[in-house]
């Protein structure tokens, strides 16, 4: 199917120093489209950006976007039981402030750990069976490599809250 209608420009982005595929966003009226998918004459407007562009723009332009932050927790789980007793500690981290991340994908210790030291945190708070049973948790400090036992409260009046 061959569609004849045209937009008619609303608004568009370009950047000149892009060369050919210079528009980053871009909008406009597609007045009888959807009479011609065979809906009702019905009018429409659609819109569409490119992030990469954009990216490319900023970077032509100069302009450096900050940084990510880093967490500094970085939640690695094992087991249910661990993940039901976690979540309420990482929400109250959270109120708290404290920058926590938490990956539900990765299944293994050994590939929670790896992303713990892939997002830079500088603690990896490790929860098992264990210690959801004991109502503990063990931080690690990941550029040292120390892991202590902390209660709840002990974890909440800690430093980095």
């Amino acid at each position: 199917m061959v569609w004849t209608t045209t937009p008619i420009p609303l608004l568009s982005f370009i950047c000149d120093e892009l060369g050919a595929q210079n528009s980053i966003a871009g909008g406009g009226r597609y007045n009888a489209l959807i009479e011609q998918i065979g809906g009702k004459d019905t009018p429409a407007i659609g819109f569409a950006g490119g992030f990469e562009r954009l990216l490319l723009a900023l970077e032509k332009e100069g302009i450096i976007l900050p940084e990510s932050p880093k967490p500094t927790i970085f939640l690695v789980l094992m087991g249910e039981a661990a993940v039901n007793f976690a979540l309420p500690i990482l929400a109250e981290l959270r109120k708290a402030g404290v920058f926590c991340d938490y990956n539900p994908d990765k299944a293994s210790f050994k590939a929670q750990l790896k992303a713990a030291d892939a997002s830079q945190a500088r603690y990896a708070l490790i929860i098992g069976e264990e210690e959801a049973e004991t109502s503990s948790v063990m931080l690690k400090d990941l550029s040292t490599g120390v892991q202590q036992s902390l209660s709840i409260a002990e974890l909440l009046t800690h430093p980095f809250c």
